[in-house]
């Protein structure tokens, strides 16, 4: 049989440890649930395309990652993807097709691979107002003359409107943007 001192002990206790684990403000007062942020990624690869980038055979592989501009509708599944709108989470079949349809069309098989890599997410960026970031490694094997195995990867972000209103008042106001 428990004493009831024993009881009171165990209740102050419990009592202090869930006080002491309550988050409080600067002021002591316990602080109102955060709303919380999303991000949301969805990544995926494209290997092995022949794109006959820089040499005729060039193959190379295609590591993209992509964060959306915000919380989205879900459309309903759909293996093979279709156009929705910019309020829907795009179906990743859709932008690996704009991807792939954009390298095989790539006009300057002689640019640098960082110039490569650019203009294709920003094609991305374009086609896809959903997506907010893009990231992008391209995996360039050795091939006829540069023998050596190498890499790019390219981020780009778009502004988000609070950052491309702040710079269009600085301009008008005459300042300096940064």
């Amino acid at each position: 049989m428990k004493s009831p001192l024993c009881s009171y002990v165990l209740l102050f206790l419990w009592a202090t440890f869930v006080t002491a684990q309550t988050p409080h403000q600067a002021d002591g007062k316990p602080r109102q649930s955060a709303q919380v942020d999303s991000l949301i990624r969805f990544s995926f690869d494209i290997m092995d395309v022949l794109t006959n980038h820089q040499f005729a055979g060039q193959k190379n592989s295609f590591h993209v990652s992509y964060e959306y501009a915000r919380v989205l509708k879900g459309g309903a599944f759909d293996p093979k993807g279709h156009e929705v709108s910019s309020e829907t989470f795009p179906y990743f079949q859709s932008v690996r097709n704009e991807m792939v349809s954009f390298v095989q069309h790539y006009s300057d098989a002689a640019d640098f691979y960082e110039l490569f890599g650019e203009d294709i997410c920003k094609d991305i960026l374009q086609s896809f107002p959903q997506i907010r970031r893009i990231e992008l490694t391209i995996d360039i094997p050795a091939f006829a003359e540069v023998n050596i195995d190498r890499r790019v990867t390219i981020v780009l972000s778009r502004r988000s409107n609070q950052r491309v209103n702040r710079t269009m008042a600085r301009r008008q106001n005459g300042s300096k943007s940064m």
